[in-house]
């Protein structure tokens, strides 16, 4: 059971009632094109939220989640990258339930693989990754949320080994005959599971996903994953 506060105060419900109706209006006015009333709203929602029921409430922490979806959508991944932050860690010190905490978790590893950080994204996905697996009440090796993370994962390996790749491949004259990773990069800089198993990740995450409906989700502040 999730272990942040998620009561409103009885003295707090007409408030309450305006942050939330902030928070659906800005979604509607996200799916119209109006960026920067949705920004507002949102900022605005949250903003009462962090003062008026805390830092460690559900309703904070979902509405910094929200803030920082919509924050990467319009391409400011610094501030989302920030507030993803703080939304994960808050939910890891409280220990919430395990889907909130790979959600949070996910979503910034994401938002670090759009900034080009790959080693610190893959440092996470693999964190959560290695989390679903141990996790079976709950997750499992062929539950199809590990199985994204696993993919993700296997993307970042793929766009590390890549950029080795190329660096290498400038820094010699003449044409490079490398076609795959390099196995001296992943051996110094990843750990030797992570290199041994790239490939088999890859295939059995794509072969599993490709063949799974993808569900649809009415909000325009939904992620992926």
């Amino acid at each position: 059971m999730p272990l942040l506060n998620s009561k409103i105060p009885k003295t707090l419900d007409r408030e309450y009632n305006v942050a939330i109706g902030k928070h659906s209006k800005a979604d509607e006015l996200l799916g119209q094109g109006k960026v920067a009333e949705a920004e507002s709203l949102l900022r605005a929602a949250l903003n009462w939220s962090q003062q008026s029921l805390g830092g460690a409430h559900e309703m904070t922490v979902s509405f910094q989640e929200d803030l920082a979806v919509f924050l990467a959508q319009v391409g400011k991944f610094d501030e989302a990258i920030e507030v993803n932050m703080a939304a994960w860690q808050t939910r890891e010190k409280a220990r919430d339930s395990s889907r909130s905490r790979h959600k949070a978790h996910l979503n910034l590893a994401l938002d670090l693989t759009h900034q080009g950080r790959l080693m610190e994204a893959a440092s996470h996905f693999e964190r959560v990754y290695a989390s679903q697996l141990s996790d079976t009440a709950t997750f499992g090796a062929d539950d199809l949320q590990t199985l994204s993370t696993g993919h993700e994962l296997a993307t970042c390996w793929f766009q590390l080994g890549h950029q080795k790749k190329t660096t290498i491949s400038r820094s010699r004259p003449g044409p490079s005959t490398r076609t795959c990773w390099s196995d001296s990069f992943a051996t110094e800089t990843l750990t030797p599971w992570m290199s041994s198993g790239r490939a088999w990740l890859w295939e059995k995450t794509t072969t599993v996903l490709r063949s799974t409906p993808k569900r649809k989700n009415s909000s325009t502040l939904a992620r992926c994953l």
